[in-house]
C-alpha cells in the first residue's frame, strides 16, 4: 500500500477536458474554459506497460503487435526535423496550451515538475519529490543543478511564481480550476516550494505533471508583461530546445540548447521546425515529399495510406482520449434512463471503431480507462480492467423503448459543419436509433455554435445528443468523472446525479492512500457507467507517424505533457 510519505506516487490529478481539435477539422476554435475534469478511454494493452484488456477487445495495431508505448531508442544523433501541426501556434504561454499546436512545441523546451511517463505514469522532474506531509501542506523538494537557458539557476521563487500564474483566474489562463483548494504557494527554502490547502487534495500532486507545472523564469516573465508567450516575445523555460523563431500563423523553430543542464537527456537534432499543414491530403503529400518527418494524430483519413508508405513507421500507442456522445437535455427523451441504454446497446461500436478510427481504437468498457490510470493500476485492472466492453444487443435495446413506451420517438442530435467524424457518428447513431424503432433529426451548426453547447445551456436548448471528444491533460480519472457526474459539474448536461457517486469522488479527493483511492473511483465509475449521463462511443489509441530514419519519440499520449523531441534520433539500420 503506498501513502502519502512516498514523495514520487502518482496520484490522481486534477485536469482538464480538452476538445482534440486535430480529429474534429482544420481550423477550429479551442474552447476558451478549463475545468476540473479527468477523462477516460477504455481498453489499452498490458503491452508497454499500460495495463488493459484482451486483444481481442482492442483496434488493428495492438492485434498486429504493433501498439506500444514508444519506439525504439535512437542509436546517434540525427539531422534537422520537421514536425506537422494541424493548424498555427497560437500562444507559448503555457497556462494558454490547450491543444497540441500549443503543447508540441512547448513540451520540447520546457520543463514540468513531475514528468509523464511513455507509459502515462509519473515520475521526478524539475521536482525531486512532492510530498503530502499532511492533509493540508504539499512540500515539493526541488532539483539544486537545473539551470534556463540563460544559465541562471531554477529557483523556488521561479517555481511559486510559475504556479501562482497557472493559479491565478485574471490572467486568462486555462488552469486556474485545478488549484480551487490553494490557499497559498510559498518558496519556503533555497529549492523548496510549499503548497498549503484549504481543504484536503490528493487530486492536486499529478497536476504538476502537466502545463499547470511548466516552470517558466519569472524576470523573463515579469519583463515580458502581456507579451509573454507572443510571437516576438515567447518564454524562457530549463529544457532541452530553446526558441529560436516563431512567425505569427507560420512555424515555430526550436533549436538544441548546446548548455542544457541535464546531459544525460541533450536533444540528438540539432532543430525541430513546427509546420501548420492545413489537411489530410497535404499531410500525405509532405510526408511523401520528405518536407515532414513526423505527426501526432488521433483518427487519420489517410492513416492507411502513411501506414503503407514504406517510408514512415506508424506506432499505436496509450491515449487520454475518448469519444463519446453528450447527452444534452435532461427534459428530452434520453433522459429516460432506459432510452440511453437503449441507444448504447444499438449502436455497433467495432463498425464505428473501423469507419472512423481504421481500428485503431478500443470498446469502452467504462467511463474510465487504463490511460487514465497513472497510480495503483493493479487496483484498477482487478475492478474496472474487469468489466466487459459496453454490448451490442439490439433485441434488448427494442425491449427496453417498448418499456419506455417511446417508439417511434424522435432523437434530435447536433453535429458542426465540416467534420468528417460527426458525419460517420451522425450515421452510426441513425442507424442504432431505427433499428430500435426511433428516429434521428440532425442539426448541422458552425463550429462557433458547437462549441458553445459545451458552456451555454442556451446553445443546447432543443438538442439531446451531440458529439464530445476530449481527453484531461494527466493520468487520472476522478476529476473529469465529477465534471460529468456530479451535481453542477461542467459536462453534466443532463443534470444527473448519485448522491453515493458524490460522496465517493469527494471520499477519493481526501484520500491519501493511493489503492484506496483508487477503489473509491472505479466504485464512482461503475455507478457512472451504469447511469450513462453521456454514452462512450470510442477509446481510439495516439497514432505517431515517423521517418524511418528517425526513431525515439514516444507513440503514447504523453507528448503532451511530457519529454519527446529530445529523444528523437537516428534509427538502426
Amino acid at each position: 500500500m503506498r501513502n502519502r510519505d512516498d514523495a514520487l506516487t502518482p496520484v490522481s490529478t486534477v485536469a482538464f477536458a480538452m476538445y482534440p481539435t486535430q480529429l474534429l477539422g482544420r481550423g477550429i476554435m479551442q474552447i476558451k474554459r478549463a475545468v476540473l475534469s479527468g477523462l477516460v478511454i477504455g481498453a489499452i494493452l498490458a503491452a508497454s506497460g499500460c495495463s488493459g484488456r484482451s486483444a481481442s477487445e482492442t483496434g488493428d495495431a495492438a492485434k498486429a503487435g504493433k501498439f506500444s508505448a514508444t519506439t525504439a531508442p535512437a542509436v546517434g544523433e540525427a539531422g534537422p526535423v520537421s514536425w506537422a501541426l494541424f493548424r498555427a501556434t497560437n500562444t507559448l504561454d503555457p497556462i494558454r496550451a490547450f491543444d497540441s499546436p500549443e503543447q508540441l512545441p512547448l513540451t520540447a523546451m520546457c520543463e514540468t515538475l513531475l514528468q509523464q511517463q511513455p507509459d502515462l505514469s509519473i515520475k521526478a522532474g524539475l521536482a525531486t519529490s512532492a510530498k503530502y506531509v499532511d492533509d493540508h501542506t504539499l512540500v515539493l523538494e526541488l532539483r539544486d543543478d537545473a539551470t534556463f537557458w540563460d544559465g541562471s539557476p531554477v529557483t523556488a521563487d521561479d517555481v511559486a511564481y510559475s504556479l501562482e500564474r497557472s493559479r491565478s483566474s485574471e490572467l486568462g489562463g486555462y488552469f486556474s480550476a485545478a488549484f480551487t483548494r490553494v490557499s497559498s504557494i510559498t518558496a519556503t527554502a533555497a529549492h523548496e516550494v510549499t503548497i498549503a490547502l484549504s481543504e484536503p487534495d490528493y487530486w492536486l500532486r499529478s497536476t504538476l505533471s502537466a502545463m499547470p507545472g511548466v516552470v517558466v523564469q519569472k524576470a523573463f516573465a515579469e519583463a515580458a508583461g502581456k507579451n509573454f508567450g507572443n510571437p516576438g516575445t515567447g518564454v524562457l523555460c530549463s529544457g532541452p530546445f530553446t526558441l529560436r523563431s516563431w512567425s505569427a500563423g507560420g512555424d515555430v523553430v526550436v533549436e538544441r540548447n548546446k548548455s542544457y543542464w541535464n546531459k544525460a537527456k541533450a536533444a540528438l537534432v540539432p532543430s525541430v521546425t513546427f509546420t501548420p499543414v492545413s489537411n489530410d491530403a497535404n499531410l500525405a503529400a509532405a510526408f511523401k515529399t520528405g518536407d515532414i518527418d513526423g505527426y501526432y494524430v488521433v483518427g487519420s483519413s489517410v492513416y492507411k495510406e502513411l501506414r503503407d508508405s514504406g517510408s514512415l513507421n506508424v506506432t499505436s500507442g496509450p491515449s487520454l482520449i475518448t469519444d463519446l456522445l453528450a447527452v444534452a437535455d435532461p427534459k428530452g427523451p434520453l433522459a429516460d434512463l432506459r432510452l440511453r441504454e437503449a441507444l448504447s446497446l444499438a449502436i455497433d461500436r467495432h463498425s464505428y471503431i473501423q469507419q472512423v478510427y481504421s481500428g485503431e481504437a478500443s470498446l469502452p468498457a467504462s467511463m474510465s480507462s487504463p490511460g487514465t490510470w497513472g497510480y495503483s493500476k493493479p487496483v484498477f485492472k482487478e475492478t474496472l480492467g474487469a468489466q466487459p466492453p459496453l454490448a451490442h444487443d439490439v433485441a434488448k435495446a427494442k425491449k427496453l423503448v417498448s418499456e419506455a413506451g417511446a417508439k417511434g420517438k424522435t432523437v434530435t442530435m447536433a453535429v458542426a459543419s465540416g467534420i468528417i467524424a460527426f458525419q460517420a457518428m451522425s450515421t452510426t447513431v441513425k442507424e442504432a436509433l431505427e433499428s430500435i424503432g426511433l428516429k434521428l433529426e440532425l442539426k448541422t451548426v458552425s463550429l462557433d455554435k458547437y462549441n458553445e453547447m459545451y458552456f451555454n445551456p442556451e446553445a443546447r436548448a432543443g438538442i439531446d445528443i451531440f458529439p464530445s471528444i476530449n481527453n484531461p491533460i494527466a493520468p487520472e480519472p476522478a476529476p473529469f468523472l465529477g465534471d460529468m457526474a456530479m451535481p453542477g459539474g461542467a459536462y453534466n448536461f443532463l443534470g444527473w446525479s448519485d448522491d453515493k457517486v458524490t460522496q465517493l469522488l469527494d471520499l477519493s479527493r481526501r484520500t491519501a492512500d493511493d489503492d484506496e483511492r483508487a477503489r473509491l473511483v472505479a466504485q464512482a465509475d461503475e455507478r457512472i457507467t451504469a447511469g450513462l449521463p453521456q454514452i462512450p462511443m470510442a477509446q481510439p489509441y495516439n497514432v505517431l507517424y515517423l521517418n524511418k530514419k528517425l526513431t525515439g519519440a514516444p507513440a503514447s499520449y504523453s507528448y503532451a505533457a511530457g519529454e519527446w523531441a529530445n529523444l528523437i534520433g537516428k534509427a538502426a539500420k
